[in-house]
């Protein structure tokens, strides 16, 4: 949760750097935020919501509810007048993947305004580096029982096949900063895990040897 909060700092610290500097610009942030905690009331995968603009999201990971209240933020932002959009956000890891955590994915449109942001990010130091956003797209986020999803189907079965052996259109010009949240140092803990012992050559574990508990 420290890590996803990025997005949402960002956005304050922009905020307040625009009001000191005194930016001759009309600009408005919006930041949602949510807690992701188990309880008896939390959302389940197979809950159908209903999102702040109406449309209905079938929740396929339990783990992607950024882009839920990211999608009712990018409403709100319209209905208050917004001409241009850009959406800070640290939710997907995908683009860590793709591009490291050097660099920024960049989706929008129009191509125009994709490309002042992108300028802009240059010359504070944040290197981004524009996505492509194909209508083909769309189809991983469909449902047979919602609007879409909020996640890709397809991804969240090949996820829980390892473990077990957004979607909003704005009227707007929208932009989606996606950016690796940093990582600041971490505590080792003691935690307990399975530890497979190795083979009598010292190089690889022995497929013949017993599992046996460890600790880190």
């Amino acid at each position: 949760m420290k890590d996803d909060m990025s997005g949402g700092a960002a956005v304050v610290c922009a905020m307040a750097a625009m009001a000191r500097l005194e930016v001759p610009v009309r600009c408005i942030g919006v930041i949602p935020t949510t807690e992701n905690m188990p309880g008896g009331r939390a959302m389940k995968p197979g809950d159908i919501l209903t999102s702040a603009e109406g449309k209905t999201v079938e929740v396929i990971n339990t783990d992607a509810e950024g882009r839920l209240i990211l999608g009712d933020a990018m409403w709100y932002a319209r209905t208050l007048g917004v001409t241009h959009l850009v959406d800070v956000a640290t939710l997907t890891g995908a683009c860590v993947v793709a591009l490291g955590k050097t660099t920024s994915g960049l989706f929008g449109r129009p191509a125009s305004w994709v490309e002042q942001v992108r300028r802009a990010s240059e010359r504070a130091g944040d290197r981004s580096w524009p996505m492509p956003l194909y209508d083909d797209y769309k189809d991983l986020l469909k449902s047979e029982i919602a609007d879409f999803t909020n996640t890709a189907a397809a991804r969240a079965a090949r996820s829980a096949r390892r473990s077990s052996s957004r979607s909003s259109r704005a009227i707007c010009r929208g932009c989606t900063w996606t950016s690796p949240a940093p990582r600041g140092p971490r505590r080792r803990s003691r935690i307990s895990r399975r530890v497979r012992p190795a083979s009598a050559s010292g190089r690889w574990p022995s497929s013949r040897s017993t599992w046996t508990r460890g600790v880190t």
